[in-house]
């Protein structure tokens, strides 16, 4: 008897998008003294949650499942890029931050 085929994987790429962020954002804040507080977790973790369900959300919108492994690799790679220039600059990579040291990087 073959095994039932998983059709869809909205779910464990979301779950595993939460593990991922969850995991950087603690090495992002290692060695910072952080507030323990009933809203430290609300305070660290909101936009992390934000950008799982949007990302759940069109993951199962779109029902290619090449497509979401696509955009999950995009977002764990951009996340993994982040990791070490935020504990560097204590901010992640962002578009104006590229612009501004292009000019700088491309003389180099």
């Amino acid at each position: 008897m073959a095994p039932e085929e998983i059709k869809s994987y909205p779910t464990l790429r979301a779950a595993s998008l939460l593990g991922v962020l969850v995991i950087a954002r603690m090495l992002t804040q290692d060695g910072t003294p952080v507030p323990i507080s009933f809203w430290t977790p609300i305070a660290y973790l909101w936009q992390d949650v934000a950008v799982v369900l949007a990302f759940f959300l069109m993951d199962d919108a779109l029902r290619h499942n090449w497509l979401g492994w696509t955009f999950y690799g995009l977002i764990v790679a951009y996340v993994a890029l982040n990791v070490p220039v935020a504990r560097v600059l204590s901010s992640p990579l962002t578009l104006p931050m590229i612009r501004a040291a292009g000019g700088p990087l491309a003389d180099s």
